[in-house]
């Protein structure tokens, strides 16, 4: 798992590209151990935008890929997303089975 961001080189170069090319209208990243950072994990940059976040990843189509350990991460961020989505939508959303919302694991 990739926790500071000058150690980051995961798809870093694909990313830039998509990025540069249009492919990727946004990229945001979080690493947990970068001094300063207001935001520490993904469930916080997650919850910190979330109406935006809903709106990206429910009536954008948008596509959550997180880098980072499923194991110890995955309940965190599948908390947060399903959260922000039943406060701003007032639904309650079933990740598993949705058809619309992804969540891609990578290990760095």
């Amino acid at each position: 798992m990739v926790q500071y961001c000058d150690r980051c080189t995961c798809f870093r170069d694909e990313f830039t590209e998509f990025l540069s090319d249009g492919v990727l209208s946004r990229l945001s990243t979080v690493f947990s151990r970068d001094p300063g950072s207001e935001l520490r994990y993904v469930q916080d940059a997650i919850r910190s935008n979330k109406a935006e976040f809903v709106d990206w990843l429910l009536e954008k189509g948008g596509i959550l890929y997180v880098c980072g350990d499923a194991r110890n991460m995955a309940k965190g961020v599948n908390d947060a997303v399903a959260d922000v989505i039943a406060q701003v939508e007032g639904i309650v959303h079933n990740l598993s089975q949705s058809r619309r919302v992804y969540v891609l694991w990578c290990t760095c």
